[in-house]
């Protein structure tokens, strides 16, 4: 489940950055959850560190057949 592996990674974002979060409900990634970890963590981490200060940060995950999308965006985007 995208929203569980997802809320592991939150508590990392600075305070003064908001962040918004748009997942549709039941997404599950066929991928092995260390994998999904992994990118998780390492796109937002990017997104915070290449971020302006009282930035923002959207999360989106979505599925459109057999296809998800997992998309980060932050203020400089």
């Amino acid at each position: 489940n995208i929203k569980r592996e997802l809320k592991k990674y939150v508590s990392d974002i600075p305070a003064g950055i908001k962040l918004k979060i748009n997942i549709q409900p039941n997404i599950i990634v066929p991928l092995n959850s260390s994998f999904v970890n992994i990118i998780i963590r390492n796109l937002l981490n990017n997104a915070s560190k290449y971020n302006i200060d009282h930035g923002f940060i959207n999360i989106t995950a979505r599925k459109n057949s057999k296809i998800w999308y997992l998309e980060i965006t932050n203020s400089t985007s």
